[in-house]
């Protein structure tokens, strides 16, 4: 259905109630095109609000003279969503291509000089954030269609950020050097996460709503990219099978090309139908209904072994506890983003337990930290791990006592405002790490 039938139509409205009733899915999607381009029409604010109630639509209509909400999620008409399809395709060709640089230049092959599989080490080293989330930069921007100054702005940063990792020195350093420099692949994509925050929301990215929604569309996407993940290293192992069967060696070809595709290609993809999916149908909230009940029983069972084993020295253990701790993070904003609005609801219980672990977890890493770094010194390593906790700490220390007090029946628990906020203080400490470490290490 072409959007401009509906245009033309708004003073027919039996015509736009027989093409409703025909095919109501096909009008809802030429709604959509049409609403982003003439929303002040009277006639479709009418079918807005009805579309809306219908459940074909995620977005509320705009009130007179209110400012416009941002849409993370809508129905998209079959050209757009073509369109922005083959722009996706595009973009993981680039990024494969970026990816395989090093190879097409000659610079991995075991037999030739140990300069050159440097060379391709620190390639990665200085790249791999952004052949990873450039896709999906690109992407936010032509869904969201931000303003010209967003656009400006945060082409700005991803400029600076890419110059300064291309001229970072990565030859012949210091074990504490190349320390920091891996500091900081780990930090650049909080920044570009960040600045895609402001190609998605453009004018509202200083808003709750917004910053909830962006990380409810990041969330909705990550959950996507797990099937998409598995369904194709499960259609990568078959199509392999098949041609060895027929005696063709095809893992080189699958290995080499195809497996790195679709690891580039998951998190875009997963992007881009999150934006597209209504809310009845979205993953991510029955994700952490399933696994945040079971994450709270594995923490309640974890906590006491970690702190009897006495393993809070090693290094793989910190790293992999605040993995977890991201883990939980995560899960924690999805219940609360998806709660019920119901005084009281079986999730809270969930979130206020995995909550309350999570923050005595957390602190007990901090003080075995802190007492490492007071004893050896400060390590690019060490001051990473010790600011990371103390952040992750504060934040989880700002949602435990609104969620108890909520589960006492002493109010609500506001802790999606607290976490919007808290967003700027996670790219002011990647930013520092990604800038400032260079210069003190």
């Amino acid at each position: 259905m072409d959007p401009s039938h509906l245009l033309n139509y708004l003073d027919a409205p039996p015509t736009l109630e027989r093409l409703y009733r025909d095919d109501p899915h096909a009008f809802a999607r030429a709604f959509s095109a049409a609403w982003d381009s003439h929303s002040a029409e009277p006639g479709l604010a009418f079918w807005h609000a009805r579309l809306d109630a219908e459940g074909l639509l995620t977005a509320q209509p705009l009130a007179p003279g209110a400012e416009s909400t941002w849409r993370w999620a809508e129905v998209l008409s079959a050209e757009r969503a073509r369109g922005l399809l083959g722009w996706a395709v595009g973009l993981i060709v680039l990024a494969v291509l970026w990816f395989k640089l090093p190879e097409l230049l000659g610079w991995t092959s075991w037999e030739g000089p140990r300069s050159n599989r440097m060379r391709a080490d620190h390639f990665h080293q200085r790249f791999a954030p952004f052949y990873v989330l450039f896709p999906v930069l690109v992407l936010l921007a032509r869904r969201y269609r931000p303003s010209t100054q967003s656009m400006l702005t945060a082409g700005s940063v991803v400029a600076a950020l890419l110059a300064i990792q291309a001229f970072r020195p990565l030859a012949d350093l210091s074990t504490e050097a190349e320390g920091v420099a891996w500091l900081s692949v780990l930090h650049l994509p909080t920044l570009l996460i960040a600045v895609g925050s402001a190609l998605a929301l453009g004018r509202q990215w200083r808003s709750v709503e917004g910053r909830m929604g962006y990380l409810q569309l990041v969330g909705e996407g990550a959950a996507l990219a797990i099937p998409l993940l598995i369904v194709g290293a499960l259609l990568t192992g078959l199509t392999a099978a098949l041609f060895e069967a027929i005696d063709i060696e095809a893992w080189h070809v699958l290995g080499e090309w195809v497996v790195p595709a679709g690891l580039l290609g998951v998190l875009p993809i997963g992007l881009l139908l999150a934006g597209q999916r209504p809310e009845s149908a979205r993953l991510a909230p029955l994700v952490a209904r399933v696994f945040g009940p079971m994450a709270l029983a594995v923490l309640t069972v974890y906590f006491p072994f970690l702190l009897l084993s006495g393993e809070l020295n090693d290094r793989d253990t910190l790293l992999t506890l605040n993995i977890a701790l991201i883990a939980v993070l995560g899960l924690v904003l999805l219940i609360e983003a998806e709660r019920p609005d119901v005084e009281k609801h079986w999730t809270d219980w969930v979130g206020a337990g995995l909550v309350t672990l999570a923050l005595a977890a957390d602190l007990t890493a901090f003080a075995f930290v802190a007492g490492r770094l007071a004893e050896g010194g400060f390590t690019p390593n060490r001051l990473a791990v010790v600011g990371f906790n103390a952040l992750i700490a504060v934040h989880f220390a700002g949602m435990v006592l609104p969620l108890w007090r909520r589960l006492a029946g002493n109010g609500s628990a506001p802790v999606e405002a607290w976490t919007a906020r808290y967003l700027t203080v996670y790219t002011i400490w990647s930013a520092s790490v990604v800038l400032l470490f260079p210069f003190l290490f």
